[in-house]
């Protein structure tokens, strides 16, 4: 017996499992090799990135004495990147196959097995939670995105359902003669005879049903953002805009930003699913003739890669995409409440100057100065005096002084009365 065969027999001495050691052709290893690199790249970068975050977090506290509030977008994407850490975990496993030429059924490959399970499980969940809150605050104009305790309870609640997924399913399937989690030729994951059912049912149904609902959810989203554009433009081309027009495109057209970099995370999710459940679907289709590796490794690499997008887009989008309240992305734009105070101080301003105007007119006509018939009639003239013109000036002060409105009433001996503005 030759040195290979010994290594094989002493391996499943050990682990009394079946492995493939040895069978790996010089192009398989070298296509997992590039997975097991792709993976590293998506750790370190998710790793750096989650690092940053902690840091301002700490760096926040230590200038304010406090610790700051997440928003729940921030608590999302947080859970995003663990995920996905997660995932580039399972594919750097990978390693050791490359050692052995072969998969190698054991711990390590059940290890890898339920961490593969949990990040792919764990960024579908979290892609959906985005794309509902984007939908909220943009299609059904919720008045403002979830507090950051529904954020965590929902975060809490997709790692529970996670960690139950796996751990029962591997707790149901212990004492069988088949292992659960074994060697599925390239990586350890779900094997037969439960890989078709529970892969698809466990697995894969929460990524398509991630990428359904993204399509279903950003459509909608898509509308209303070029809806809302066409309409600006509109509104520049018509002119006459009050500024309550531009606060509210304002707030709008910020909003609609935010929405379209929150939209490019789900983009992104379904480019680096859609190649692996193409593979996975053939090979579910007819398991005697499996897609060429070559496509396997391809569709493997992008999807491990989604850890590196979703990092380098995170770190892009940073100042829009972590505000401290979904109203103020740039940190100088008012809040929702500052903005209804606004609206309602502008509003009663200008009120009071059309009341005031009424007045002033009101009282010209009872002291018996000037009148005049409303409907066009003939005029009755005061006696004025020496009194030619007198000007009233009605200014209504909106808060930041931009849009005062001047009236000037200018009454005359020898002229009705009549309105300048």
């Amino acid at each position: 017996m030759d040195s290979a065969a010994a290594n094989a027999s002493a391996i499943n001495w050990q682990y009394n499992v079946a492995n493939s050691s040895g069978s790996w052709t010089f192009g398989i290893r070298l296509g997992v090799v590039f997975m097991v690199q792709i993976s590293c790249l998506s750790a370190i970068s998710v790793s750096c990135l989650l690092c940053y975050i902690t840091w301002q977090e700490i760096k926040y506290f230590r200038e304010h004495k406090k610790w700051q509030t997440p928003s729940p977008i921030l608590v999302y994407f947080i859970s995003l990147l663990s995920s996905e850490f997660v995932q580039a975990a399972s594919g750097i496993i990978s390693s050791v196959w490359v050692h052995h030429a072969g998969v190698v059924e054991g711990p390590l490959c059940t290890a890898q097995s339920i961490l593969n399970q949990m990040g792919d499980v764990g960024v579908a969940l979290g892609i959906v939670s985005i794309a509902v809150t984007t939908w909220g605050l943009i299609v059904r104009n919720w008045r403002s995105s979830p507090s950051p305790k529904i954020a965590l309870i929902v975060v809490a609640l997709i790692w529970s359902f996670v960690i139950l997924v796996t751990t029962i399913s591997l707790g149901v399937h212990r004492n069988k003669e088949d292992p659960y989690y074994g060697n599925t030729k390239y990586w350890c994951w779900i094997r037969s005879p439960t890989y078709w059912k529970d892969g698809v049912g466990l697995e894969y149904a929460f990524m398509w049903l991630a990428g359904l609902s993204n399509i279903l959810l950003y459509v909608p989203v898509s509308l209303k953002i070029l809806g809302t554009y066409w309409n600006k433009r509109r509104g520049i081309a018509g002119g006459g805009e009050t500024e309550i027009d531009r606060e509210t495109k304002e707030r709008e057209s910020s909003m609609n930003r935010v929405a379209f970099q929150m939209s490019l995370y789900p983009v992104i999710y379904l480019i680096t699913i859609t190649p692996l459940s193409i593979s996975r679907f053939m090979e579910f289709a007819n398991p005697n003739n499996p897609p060429p590796f070559i496509f396997t490794a391809f569709s493997a690499c992008l999807f491990y890669s989604s850890g590196i997008f979703n990092a380098l887009l995170f770190s892009l989008t940073r100042p829009a995409l972590i505000p401290n309240n979904p109203f103020s992305h740039t940190g100088n734009r008012r809040t929702e409440s500052e903005y209804e105070r606004s609206r309602e101080r502008s509003f009663a301003g200008r009120m009071f100057g059309r009341r005031e105007r009424m007045r002033r007119k009101e009282w010209f006509l009872e002291t018996g100065m000037t009148s005049t018939e409303m409907d066009g009639g003939e005029e009755e003239k005061g006696d004025l005096g020496n009194v030619r013109v007198v000007e009233v000036h009605v200014s209504s002060v909106s808060e930041r002084d931009e849009s005062d409105e001047t009236t000037s009433t200018v009454i005359s001996a020898n002229s009705p009365l009549r309105s300048l503005t």
